[in-house]
């Protein structure tokens, strides 16, 4: 069977195929699919290895207990072609050995095959979880042999995401431009080109390109990401009021399973802390026991767990926030010694820590405008209001 990319697919039943379109389609729009729903799928057609594989994906994603199963599920399958075998190859690496040693697999997947515009974005936002964006590079490149690249809004969009992650702008916003223009509702595409207006510090035009467009974000990560990022514009045009409004209303206590979302709102309360605003409301014993659960704090995300120690600290909650913060090593300590200073209203030893950690930041991983919220208080680099006082 051939599947909605071109791409060939182990098996001969039209309801698996189907089945597995949809799933590409809406995955590659930031679409919504429960892996509940490969579940019976599977049952009725166990020789089609993709069905697997998707399941298995997007529990990862998802968050779900994936590892004995995959373990188990994914050993046992027997005929599929080599496109197939490399994905399995990446979601078992991935689950037993971490995802810096899958993502060259990922990488293979799209060198060997680059109209698989799924492996891309899957690979593009590994790199992105942990902090390696010029491999990003190398998947944007592998996409680019592909003739009709240029065609797809989808594929333009992830190429223009690996590009703004390594602050290539312009060849960033060609690829953006095009996104939109070949599909104007494409949500990762105005997510992206939000994100150049801001790397060039042009909120209103962020805000433009995003605002009146919510009805295009069908998935709970792209719909509460992009209300995000509406909200930091307007924080940054001290536009407090309707930036607390859309975080409240759009972003905080949504899509919760989501780890991402965690580090959005902690991002959000770090830049509303850093301008002044009051923040302890906001960290409800409910989003205390979230940042505690193993599936945030217990993931060892750099990012997220150098987040979660500050909000604890910041809650009033300073012994735990502590012995938390003692617990880690390299940079996600520094970090966490930074923001632990600037909880404690000491903003010169924080930036004097911090000084000797700029570089290293990008390895804890997430997006510029996550990573953001900790390099600007680092490094003044867009808000110098942070520290005209004090």
């Amino acid at each position: 069977m051939i599947d909605c990319l071109g791409l060939e697919v182990t098996g001969s039943k039209e309801e698996s195929l189907a089945a597995i379109n949809d799933c590409i389609k809406r995955d590659l729009n930031y679409g919504d699919t429960s892996y509940t729903t490969f579940q019976t799928l599977i049952d009725n057609d166990p020789e089609c290895p993709t069905l697997k594989i998707l399941y298995i994906y997007l529990m990862i994603l998802q968050e779900a207990d994936n590892k004995e199963i995959a373990n188990t599920l994914l050993p046992q399958i027997q005929n599929c072609n080599s496109r197939e075998r490399l994905w399995i190859r990446s979601l078992l690496t991935l689950l037993n050995e971490g995802v810096c040693a899958a993502i060259p697999i990922l990488s293979q997947i799209v060198d060997e095959n680059p109209k698989d515009f799924f492996a891309a974005k899957f690979g593009i936002f590994m790199c992105l979880c942990t902090g390696r964006k010029p491999e990003m590079l190398n998947i944007v490149s592998y996409l680019q042999r592909e003739s009709d690249h240029w065609q797809s809004a989808e594929c333009c969009s992830f190429i223009c995401f690996g590009y703004l992650e390594n602050n290539l702008l312009i060849e960033s916003e060609n690829y953006g431009r095009r996104a939109l223009e070949l599909n104007p509702h494409n949500a990762w595409a105005q997510h992206n080109i939000g994100h150049i207006y801001a790397a060039k510090n042009e909120f209103e035009n962020g805000i433009r390109v995003l605002e009146g467009h919510s009805e295009d974000w069908k998935g709970n990560f792209i719909y509460t990401h992009n209300w995000w990022h509406l909200a930091i514009f307007n924080v940054f045009l001290r536009n407090f009021g309707a930036a607390e409004e859309i975080f409240r209303t759009h972003v905080l206590g949504r899509n919760w399973w989501a780890s991402v979302n965690v580090i959005n709102s902690l991002a959000m309360l770090l830049y509303l802390d850093f301008f002044g605003r009051d923040v302890v409301g906001y960290l409800t014993p409910e989003f205390l026991e979230i940042l505690r659960s193993k599936k945030i704090l217990g993931a060892k995300r750099g990012l997220v767990c150098a987040m979660v120690i500050w909000a604890l600290y910041k809650a009033g909650l300073h012994s735990e926030a502590i012995e938390i913060k003692d617990s880690q090593q390299g940079v996600i300590k520094k970090a966490a010694e930074v923001l632990l200073n600037l909880a404690s209203g000491n903003k010169a030893e924080a930036r004097r820590i911090a000084t000797e950690e700029i570089p290293n930041i990008q390895l804890l991983g997430g997006s510029i405008e996550q990573n953001q919220a900790l390099t600007d208080c680092l490094s003044m680099t867009r808000t110098e209001i942070f520290y005209s006082e004090g």
